[in-house]
């Protein structure tokens, strides 16, 4: 049984051991330490000592990207069985003008005002696209315009003052940082969330923190609380050694894999054993420290006396250089009492959390518009929560990396070390999910090699030879191709999948990348599918009939010999038995020849996952790569999905080769389209062909 430590009980932590057992087909033993007396990190929801009212004192909303695509964070939420409310806001607040909409910001500041931020609206749209908003968190973001430039000089760039302080403040609070202090696209990605074609709001009933409280009652995993880990070191025996305090005490565990789910500011005060590992996670702090601030006021009053006025979830003040104010009774209960929270961001944060809460709370009060002014008798209780450098002020660093360099900070002697947090993506609930995906698929695959490994040498060569004539032949010396097909081969699965995620019905054109003897080739054509393949072994490749020979081609999947979008669909088997270092090459060799999408089989076929294989990916890695290579998900409905993996089950009687519903998801992308590929690149694809030709 593999042994797990994953150090810190925040979100990250905690749906890192729920993905863990959830994933793995096998039992694991995991242990989760955590430094303070509960779980749940940056989620805190209280309640008041004079009544029994509750209040986020720490994350403040959850981020719904569900009428965009696929949202693992929804989907959780929902499988924990948690019902959530909606959120939604658009006033603003300057001075002691309240702004509900268009027209008020143009009673207020003229015309000009409203068509200059109308034109910074339109400009950012056109730079970025709700699908694009989507996907982003990548490093092909790295080329967007706005990344190399700061986002106050994209600020500066509004000719009208009133219209550009309208939008500093309005985004303030979620950038938690000075605008010269991150980029413009982060900026313009923060500017873009008040926008509901880009993002929603919602929270839980009840409570955000119900999220880290059900998934510690939902995971086996032993839970260390007041525990902090003092150091972490490598043994001659390709564990890892954890060192925690407990009960005054210092104590050690081994474990064959750790999982580092903290937040990036607390990784200094782990001890590091070793001069490579410690250099390793100076680097990986460094690269990533850029500490944004906040700080959460929290008041209870008499009655909600705002709601003549302003009835939103929460509105924007111009208080503290631009905060967002919350009315927590109108989502959470609070009989005929009100409640407002205060929510401070970047430096202001970091300069006010000096006062004392009692200065703290008056303050805020005095920040009321005079039409709301009554608020200040109505007080009866308040609670000040700091939160300094808890996010990122450039989430996902700066260049963005690629999903494994991220997560495995020091792959040649501590592969089974990684690191899970939402400074690697956007600093939401939903970032730490995306990040505990990629880290638990990196996980299951490490545990796969080391199997692999393991195993005897003579065994080994026989599963990694390409072009073993065993990898065909039975131990009797005969072909046995006829009976991995019948076994592993299903046209009637293959057209299914193809109708229900791109809604085509033969006749088409289809390319099996992989196709072997090309049995598969005349199986596909008895359904009026225009079938062709390569092969890139000899051996197998002769044993094609020769009437199926003209189809299929022994070809290299890095230099096809096709035209340009030849074939509707590809149905591949090899992409990840070649190099790891050619990936992308073959990647856009299939974007050159495709004019649909891909079905892809070799990422999630559980049972010869390892067969000839050269690569090894999780599913978030292949999503990465086929993304900067000119793909995009093809599945981003829910109901999609759900037709999918239930065809799966149908077809499998139960039997899947997939971990999860999710997981199929990364096994078919759509070609987008004016994708073209950098001038490196196509020289680079010219020479491969020239070579491999």
């Amino acid at each position: 049984m593999k042994r797990i430590a994953i150090i810190g009980g925040g979100p990250g932590g905690l749906i890192t051991a729920y993905l863990l057992e959830k994933k793995s087909s096998e039992n694991l033993d995991i242990t989760l330490f955590e430094s303070n007396e509960r779980v749940g990190g940056k989620i805190l929801t209280r309640q008041f000592d004079t009544a029994a009212v509750t209040y986020e004192a720490g994350v403040a909303e959850i981020y719904d990207y569900s009428h965009l695509g696929h949202d693992p964070l929804r989907h959780l939420i929902a499988e924990l069985g948690l019902p959530t409310i909606n959120m939604f806001g658009q006033t603003v607040v300057f001075g002691d003008r309240i702004m509900r909409h268009k027209g008020d910001i143009k009673r207020h500041f003229g015309k000009k005002t409203v068509k200059a931020i109308d034109n910074f609206r339109k400009r950012g749209s056109a730079l970025l696209s709700p699908q694009n908003y989507y996907d982003a968190g990548w490093p092909d973001d790295n080329q967007h315009i706005w990344a190399q430039r700061s986002f106050q000089s994209v600020l500066a760039k509004i000719p009208d003052d009133a219209a550009r302080r309208f939008l500093q403040v309005a985004v303030h609070s979620d950038l938690a940082i000075e605008p010269h202090l991150t980029n413009g696209l982060f900026g313009l990605e923060n500017c873009l969330m008040d926008d509901p074609r880009y993002l929603r709001l919602y929270t839980i009933a009840g409570g955000i923190e119900r999220l880290p409280q059900t998934l510690k009652q939902q995971i086996s995993a032993r839970v260390q609380l007041s525990s902090p880990v003092v150091r972490v070191q490598k043994t001659n025996y390709n564990t890892y050694c954890v060192s925690f305090r407990h009960n005054e005490q210092i104590e050690s565990n081994d474990f064959d894999t750790v999982v580092l789910a903290l937040p990036n500011y607390w990784l200094p005060r782990i001890e590091w054993g070793g001069k490579r590992l410690a250099l390793a996670m100076q680097e990986h702090h460094a690269y990533y420290d850029s500490p944004a601030h906040y700080l959460r006021v929290s008041i209870l009053f008499q009655k909600p006396f705002w709601r003549n006025l302003i009835t939103d979830s929460y509105f924007q003040l111009d208080a503290f250089g631009g905060c967002c104010v919350y009315d927590e009774s109108l989502r959470y209960d609070a009989g005929t009492y009100g409640v407002l929270s205060w929510l401070l961001g970047g430096s202001d944060a970091l300069i006010m959390s000096n006062y004392e809460d009692q200065v703290l709370i008056r303050k805020v009060l005095e920040t009321l518009p005079k039409s709301l002014m009554e608020g200040q008798d109505l007080f009866i209780e308040g609670h000040v929560h700091r939160w300094l450098g808890t996010v990122s002020a450039q989430p996902g660093g700066h260049p963005i990396k690629g999903s494994k360099a991220r997560h495995l900070p020091e792959p040649q002697e501590h592969p089974g070390l990684f690191v899970v947090g939402d400074y690697l993506f956007d600093s939401t609930i939903n970032g730490v999910l995306d990040s505990a995906d990629i880290a638990t698929d990196m996980i299951l695959n490490y545990f796969k090699k080391q199997k692999l490994y393991s195993t005897p040498t003579n065994e080994k060569k026989a599963k990694t030879s390409s072009t073993n004539k065993s990898d065909f032949d039975d131990s009797n010396g005969k072909r046995h191709e006829q009976k991995v097909l019948e076994e592993y081969f299903d046209k009637k699965y293959i057209i299914k999948l193809i109708d229900i995620v791109w809604g085509r019905k033969p006749p088409y054109r289809l390319l099996n990348s992989g196709a072997a003897n090309g049995l598969t080739l005349a199986a596909l054509a008895k359904e009026g599918i225009d079938a062709w393949g390569i092969e890139n072994n000899e051996y197998i490749h002769k044993q094609t009939h020769r009437k199926l020979r003209h189809k299929n081609l022994l070809a290299d999947i890095r230099a096809l010999p096709f035209a340009d979008n030849y074939f509707d669909f590809v149905y591949d088997t090899c992409l990840y038995q070649i190099p790891d270092s050619d990936i992308d090459l073959a990647m856009q060799e299939l974007h050159r020849v495709v004019k649909y999408g891909i079905c892809l089989q070799a990422v999630t076929n559980q049972k010869q996952l390892f067969d000839s294989i050269q690569s090894s990916h999780s599913a978030q890695e292949c999503s990465e790569r086929f993304l900067r290579n000119g793909f995009q998900l093809a599945i981003n409905e829910p109901q999609v999905l759900n037709k999918v993996w239930k065809w799966e089950k149908k077809i499998t009687a139960g039997e899947t080769w997939y971990q999860t519903r999710e997981s199929m998801r990364y096994c078919f992308y759509t070609k987008q389209e004016n994708i073209r590929l950098p001038l490196m690149t196509e020289l680079i694809l010219r020479t491969a062909s020239h070579l491999l030709s």
